[in-house]
Formats: structure tokens, C-alpha cells, sequence
């Protein structure tokens, strides 16, 4: 953990909103520039360009992406050493590289880096499907055209850039040991109209606070993790209680998003729920339509389904090249259908592989597996190849680890794992780790990432 973030943890919230504002500088210096105006306007242009138009521009930008990657990552010059590059003239011929498997991309990534980590955006994956987060390094003005499109997403579906939203994400802004006497479980950010909700005080106590606080922050949006959101809706279902404003659309991603709960929360919060798909290592974007469609954006990228996953080919991602890459969620298309809101993008019937299971936090938080997983980004060592979570009490989770070599974590490293666990769980909770070399499945034969058994 950094300096800054042990300053950030005691010092009161008020210091913690100027701490998070001026953190706010800093993240609209990254993507708000003429580069992300450029962009996004590039995108809503295109939006008129026919299905022909849209496939020589994704055919152009791959065999640009190919031959860009293969000049600058050592890694990817090895791995094609014995591939005519140079005779690469259509997207079809995609196939004939070789896929890469998560492992491997962990593996080599510092070889597969084309930017140094000081010249770069720096970005990590959630591992939210399996394995473990690895830092992705973004091309500057990549990272920006991949902002852009986020906004133009928003912006298609009524919600202009700096509107007021409400976050509900994996960042730590209060850590369990903070003194909270007023019940202030948001922090906010003046520079980017934003406030930030933490998801791992969201108890049964807690949540008419949230309630509350929403309906004098009055929010344009609320965007985030699916399960939290759910979590308050139910909620307020229970206690007839409903929004004294009106919303004009939740996004969400990060984890699966089921029928269940898109229909309770635009039920309850009585606006439509938007789904969205972009992993943290850089994935093309898929995204939901004014319809409720998903399509695949090919302006984005190159998806390819695959036996029991998907191929991802990311054009963003010049800084740490995506290229065939197995990204472990499920992707799947609906080739035959059009869909009348009159997009010419390919039609995604569903996307599977973010797990929506969660565990319960001693304040009887629920705290889903995209959430967890983010203990793990603070450790020193790459020692942890994958991991499951099986809590069978309150008070105590079971970390089972698959490791190199089936090694033992370093006193440090199960240190840090304690300290960040305890800060979303709560100061009692015991944390046990087993090594194992494998990770406990269910009937299907499916690896469960979170087992747990507490009601």
C-alpha cells in the first residue's frame, strides 16, 4: 500500500473528498483532452457508416494493430517469428495466429509491454473469471479513445459527460476502521460531479443511509457493480420506499448482471438498466442498445467465440497487445438476428464467466467476487496463479490458492492479503490460506470462485 493511501485511511472525510478531488485532477488530465473530444466524436459520426464501411475500417485497424504489435513487443516478434506477417491482407486470416491463454499472457507480460511504465496509462485486470490481476499499460491517447467510447455509450443513452452519478465499485474510500460516527459511507468527487458509495458497508443497518444520501445527491446515473445495486433495490422493495427523483439510466458492469436483477432494480429505481462489457486488460466493447440489445462494437476490435469462451483482438491495447487473447468469459453471438434499434453491430445473445456469487462481511455486507478479488492487487509477488473463496462462518474465509510451483506465500505478501481483506470485511474476520493443486468444483464440474454457506 502506498504512503498516500495510509495518510488517505486516517485522515477525516472531509480531507478524504479534497484527497479524492485532487485525485480527480489527475484522472481528467488522462482522458478528457482534445484526443478524447476527437474520439468521441469519431465514434458518433461513424454510427451513420454502413455495415461495409464499418468492416474495411476494423479490417484496416487489425492489420494495422498486427503489424504495430509485432514491430514493438519482443514477445509477440518471437511468438510470430515463423508467420509472413507482412502477408497478412485480410482479417479472415486471424486465425493463423496463435491464441494466448491467460497463463501465458501473465507469464511474459513484461515482454509483451511496448511502453514503458512511466510513458504509459496504467490500468489492472479485475481477474474476475480466473486468475489473478496483472498491471496493463495503456498507450496514452488508446486509453483515452477508450474513455471516449464509454462516454459516447452514455451519451447515446441520454447521459452528457460531468452529470451528476453515483459510483458503486471496488475502491476502498472507507476502510472498516475508520472512525464513522455520522454514517457518511460516500465520498465525493468535486472535479468529476461524482460520488462514490462504498459497497463494503452496505449492511442490512446501513442501507437507509445510502438511501437517504441518494435522494439529496440526486444523481443523473448510478453506475457500477450489479450486485450492490441489486442489494439496495431489494432493499427498498421491502421498505416500499422509492427514489424522490428520477434517474435517467444505471450502468452496470463488472459482473454478471441476471434478468432477476435488472428487472427488480429498473422495477424499483423506475429507469432502465444498461449493460456493459470491457474487461480491465482492454477487451472490445460490447454494449446494450436503447432495445436492450448487446452488440459487439467492430470498431473496437476482433471477438471470436471459441469452443467454451471467446478470442479477443482489443485495437486499444498498443501498450500491452491483446492479440487472440482467451479472456475466460463466454461470449456468444446471435448471428441471424437485427436489431431494430438499427445498428448494423453484430448481435451478443449473452456473455457469461463473471461470477455473480458473493460473500457476507461481518457488518452483513454482501460483497461480490469482483469486489474481493481486488485484495490482490497489492501484492509484490506474482507467487498466486488462481484462487477460490469458501466462507462456511461470519468470522472466518477460507483463501484456497493454486501457486507456482504449489510455493507458500511470503509472510509479507499474506500480510498485505489481511490487512485488505479485514479493510472490506471487517477487523475480526480470520483469514486461512491453503495451497492446493486443485480448486474445489461443483456437480457441473465447474470451478466455483466463491463458495460460501453463511445466510
Amino acid at each position: 500500500m502506498s504512503s498516500l493511501k495510509r495518510i488517505y485511511d486516517k485522515v477525516p472525510s472531509y480531507l478524504q473528498n479534497i484527497g479524492i478531488s485532487i485525485y480527480g485532477i489527475k484522472l481528467y488530465r488522462e482522458r478528457f483532452d482534445n484526443d478524447f473530444r476527437s474520439y468521441k466524436k469519431f465514434f458518433h459520426e461513424s454510427d451513420s457508416w454502413s455495415k461495409e464501411e464499418l468492416l474495411k475500417y476494423q479490417e484496416n485497424r487489425f492489420l494495422e494493430f498486427i503489424k504495430k504489435s509485432c514491430y514493438e513487443s519482443n514477445y509477440y516478434r518471437e511468438k510470430y517469428k515463423n508467420i509472413k506477417i507482412r502477408d497478412l491482407l485480410k482479417i479472415e486470416q486471424i486465425k493463423i495466429l496463435p491464441i494466448i491463454k491467460k497463463d501465458e499472457f501473465k507469464k511474459n507480460v513484461n515482454e509483451i509491454y511496448t511502453i514503458s511504465s512511466k510513458n504509459s496509462t496504467k490500468a489492472q485486470t479485475g481477474g474476475t473469471t480466473s486468475g489473478l490481476p496483472t498491471k496493463i499499460r495503456y498507450v496514452p491517447s488508446e486509453f483515452k479513445e477508450r474513455m471516449a467510447y464509454y462516454q459516447y455509450f452514455r451519451e447515446k443513452l441520454g447521459v452528457k459527460n460531468f452529470k451528476k452519478r453515483a459510483t458503486f465499485n471496488a475502491q476502498t474510500i472507507i476502510s472498516n476502521n475508520h472512525t464513522n460516527p455520522y454514517n457518511i459511507f460516500w465520498r465525493k468527487n468535486f472535479v468529476l460531479n461524482q460520488r462514490y458509495y462504498s459497497i463494503y458497508h452496505m449492511s442490512e443497518e446501513n442501507l437507509k443511509y445510502y438511501f437517504n444520501n441518494l435522494n439529496k445527491y440526486k444523481p443523473v446515473s448510478i453506475d457500477g457493480y450489479p450486485n450492490p445495486i441489486y442489494n439496495l433495490a431489494v432493499y427498498m422493495k421491502q421498505n416500499n420506499l422509492r427514489f424522490k427523483f428520477q434517474l435517467k439510466a444505471v450502468f452496470t458492469t463488472s459482473e454478471n448482471l441476471y434478468d432477476f436483477q435488472r428487472s427488480l432494480i429498473e422495477e424499483v429505481f423506475n429507469c432502465k438498466v444498461y449493460n456493459q462489457y470491457a474487461s480491465a486488460e482492454g477487451a472490445p466493447f460490447v454494449t446494450e442498445c436503447y432495445k436492450g440489445t448487446l452488440h459487439f462494437d467492430i470498431r473496437t476490435g476482433v471477438i471470436e467465440e471459441y469452443k467454451n469462451g471467446a478470442i479477443i483482438t482489443s485495437f486499444t491495447t498498443s501498450g500491452t497487445p491483446l492479440i487472440r487473447y482467451d479472456i475466460g468469459d463466454i461470449i456468444k453471438f446471435d448471428n441471424d438476428r437485427i436489431c431494430s434499434c438499427g445498428s448494423v453491430h453484430p448481435v451478443v445473445s449473452s456473455i457469461e464467466g463473471r461470477t455473480g456469487e458473493q460473500l457476507i462481511a461481518v457488518n452483513k455486507s454482501k460483497i461480490g467476487f469482483a469486489s474481493t478479488m481486488a485484495i490482490f492487487r497489492f501484492l509484490e509477488n506474482d507467487t498466486v496463479e488462481d484462487c477460490q473463496f469458501v466462507q462456511k462462518d461470519l468470522n472466518k474465509i477460507t483463501l484456497n490458492l493454486k501457486t507456482i510451483n504449489n510455493k507458500e506465500l511470503s509472510i509479507n505478501d499474506k500480510e498485505i492479503l489481511i490487512k485488505e481483506f479485514r479493510k472490506r470485511f471487517g477487523d475480526t474476520v480470520e483469514l486461512e490460506f491453503k495451497i492446493t493443486n486443485e480448486l474445489k468444483k461443483d456437480s457441473s464440474g465447474k470451478t466455483r470462485r466463491i463458495i460460501c454457506e453463511v445466510s
